[in-house]
């Protein structure tokens, strides 16, 4: 995969990515709806988190700059709809077993939402350089005018692809 669409994919997976670092053999596999859901949900906040690192680097009349509140608002406005699939991973990767008394799977979704948007905001750390900055910005401009749907379905799909083969993320394999 070229350098260039790691970093365009890396913009909206880079949520999934450091919550799969976590993940080991044992945990059961993502469905393709479920890396989709991920990536639909952690999308705004993988937004937010470039625009935090990124802002020194870019002109103020720039791209980014200027558009990075819409940009997120356009990704967020399915995020609820992706939290029933971005629950489903989660739960995956924390475990559905009883640990104790305790029950991961029991937690309602008030409980268990904040919980996950904090790890990830924690987890979510993009180390870029002016360099990647400027290609992160030229990528999301080309792609603006593309459906946030259909991009994260192209997103979530390349990473699928990418993940079953590199082994990072358990994504499960296709049938056929």
């Amino acid at each position: 995969m070229s350098r260039i669409l790691a970093t365009s994919l890396a913009v909206l997976a880079l949520a999934s990515a450091s919550t799969a670092q976590a993940a080991t053999d044992a945990k059961p596999c993502l469905t393709r709806n479920e890396v989709r859901g991920m990536m639909a949900y952690f999308a705004p906040t993988a937004i937010r988190r470039l625009g935090q690192t990124c802002t020194p680097f870019l002109s103020a009349g720039g791209y980014l700059r200027k558009n990075l509140p819409s940009i997120e608002a356009r990704y967020a406005a399915g995020q609820d709809s992706a939290w029933p699939a971005a629950r489903g991973a989660i739960l995956k990767f924390m475990g559905n077993e009883t640990k104790g008394q305790f029950d991961v799977s029991k937690l309602s979704d008030s409980a268990l939402r904040p919980m996950a948007d904090e790890i990830i905001a924690q987890k979510l750390v993009l180390k870029m350089d002016q360099g990647k900055c400027m290609d992160a910005e030229d990528i999301i401009q080309a792609v603006a005018p593309i459906n946030p749907d259909i991009m994260l379905d192209v997103v979530s799909t390349v990473i699928g692809v990418v993940a079953r083969k590199d082994g990072k993320l358990p994504v499960c394999g296709r049938a056929g």
